[in-house]
């Protein structure tokens, strides 16, 4: 094999390794999504699941969530039941992509999985 299809092998392997990207996961859990007053009295329903992406471009963009990016999942996930108003008891994933092309490529993947309730205040 000659010094030149070596490099050219080499190069391209390097290319497609670029445009491969990486994604990274964070998984949590959390107590519930919304304040409810004390008195509050919960009627749990089912469970439901909500997701929200979004993706930017550019070198200024990143790797972040927004509290708009929370709250869309949050409202999916809730639209699915009539009347509730919070989601308790649940589990959160966070998966960021990066796609390292001339123009940076960063998505943001949030999901939720929890219990649906309509908190009344009696």
């Amino acid at each position: 094999m000659s010094d030149v299809n070596r490099i050219n092998k080499i190069a391209l392997m390097g290319f497609f390794s670029i445009l491969a990207g990486c994604s990274f996961e964070y998984p949590g859990n959390a107590h519930q999504s919304n304040f409810t007053y004390p008195r509050s009295q919960l009627t749990t329903d089912k469970n439901v699941y909500g997701e929200a992406t979004e993706t930017t471009f550019g070198f200024g963009g990143g790797l972040s969530i927004t509290g708009a990016l929370k709250q869309k999942a949050v409202d999916e996930a809730l639209s699915s039941v009539p009347g509730a108003n919070v989601l308790i008891n649940y589990h959160e994933d966070v998966i960021f992509t990066f796609i390292p092309t001339p123009i940076p490529i960063y998505t943001t993947k949030y999901s939720v999985q929890g219990v649906a309730a309509k908190a009344e205040v009696k």
